[in-house]
């Protein structure tokens, strides 16, 4: 049996506890750009007020190192598929060029133009959402990765993550040894992933050392500035005891949270694009307004659930359509077949 209880890919019901991750994940990454986009700059906060943006702000990078953790893990045992990639741009070009479209057509000051069109179009040549571009290369590369990572020993492996890690890791205000893109920041954290997967520890999966590793190093994370960063020891070793922790549970498939955890890519897409993103936080949440005032720890929560459930909802109203559409297409095509013969 494995030490770790994590979704079984083999199955039509997937396991639902690195979907509740997936999930968490995702609220800590709405509630990091209602704390670095939410425009508080210039506002007469309290300490409490500028504690709770702090706070909030903080889980955005460990959101994203443990989704690309979770990558690794199934990737280093799976076929490339090129479906996966285009799937993902597509999904991204779908709520970018949409967004687009939908400020032509409400606000009149934004003209349509072949330069908008562009721009919203090619989202990785742009890179108007990094995340997106990174993980993208990412897949592409896995296949050469995971040749290269089923080819050494165990040994060797851990070497590999030990000089990946060191050339890139922060401490404190120290800087990292090589400054690396994000990419090769998102290939060190395939590659830890991977040694989990192909080399699962009993350690791996002691729950009350993880529990409590996981509460401390999250709590630094939240406390602590320079932990924050993408790269920082501190918020590595919180993504690693978070991905360990929910991993060695075993909550069986709960549908609700797996239909969730299906809306959380679009999340992303939908609140933290440009356009939306400019006007979301600012103007319709009016986050600068409510800073000062003493109810801001409610308001904020209030706000960040909101964004998530609604940006959710419209995913998942996507998701019905085009699964809709698709088995439409399915009963379809066969009928065609046969009036032709």
């Amino acid at each position: 049996m494995s030490t770790m209880t994590l979704i079984n890919r083999s199955t039509t019901a997937r396991k639902s506890n690195l979907e509740l991750l997936r999930i968490l994940c995702m609220l800590f990454i709405v509630a990091h750009h209602f704390g670095v986009h939410g425009q508080y700059a210039n506002m007469p906060l309290t300490p409490f007020n500028a504690f709770i943006i702090q706070l909030l702000s903080a889980g955005g990078k460990l959101g994203v190192n443990v989704y690309v953790l979770i990558s690794g893990f199934f990737l280093v045992n799976s076929k490339f598929r090129l479906k996966k990639v285009i799937n993902t741009l597509a999904l991204t070009i779908f709520y970018s060029v949409s967004v687009y479209l939908g400020f032509v057509i409400i606000f009149p000051n934004v003209k349509l133009s072949l330069t908008g069109l562009f721009s919203s179009t090619f989202v990785i040549y742009n890179n108007v959402y990094w995340f997106v571009t990174c993980y993208v290369a990412m897949v592409i590369l896995s296949p050469f990765i995971n040749k290269l990572l089923h080819a050494i020993t165990k040994r060797e492996h851990l070497i590999l993550i030990l000089i990946l890690t060191l050339m890139q890791i922060r401490v404190d205000n120290i800087g990292s040894y090589i400054n690396l893109s994000e990419t090769a920041w998102f290939v060190t954290l395939y590659i830890i992933a991977a040694y989990f997967r192909l080399y699962p520890i009993k350690l791996f999966s002691n729950r009350p050392l993880l529990l409590l590793l996981s509460i401390l190093s999250c709590g630094a994370v939240g406390f602590l500035r320079f932990a924050t960063e993408l790269r920082s020891i501190i918020c590595l070793v919180a993504s690693i005891s978070l991905f360990l922790l929910f991993g060695s549970f075993d909550i069986g498939s709960v549908r609700f949270i797996n239909i969730i955890s299906r809306t959380t890519f679009g999340i992303y897409l939908i609140h933290d694009n440009p356009n939306i993103r400019a006007i979301l936080w600012p103007q319709m949440l009016k986050c600068p307004m409510h800073a000062s005032h003493d109810s801001f720890w409610l308001f904020s929560m209030v706000a960040v659930l909101l964004v998530f459930v609604v940006c959710s909802l419209i995913d998942l109203l996507r998701i019905i359509l085009t699964d809709f559409v698709r088995a439409l297409s399915k009963t379809m095509i066969p009928t065609v077949k046969h009036k032709r013969s």
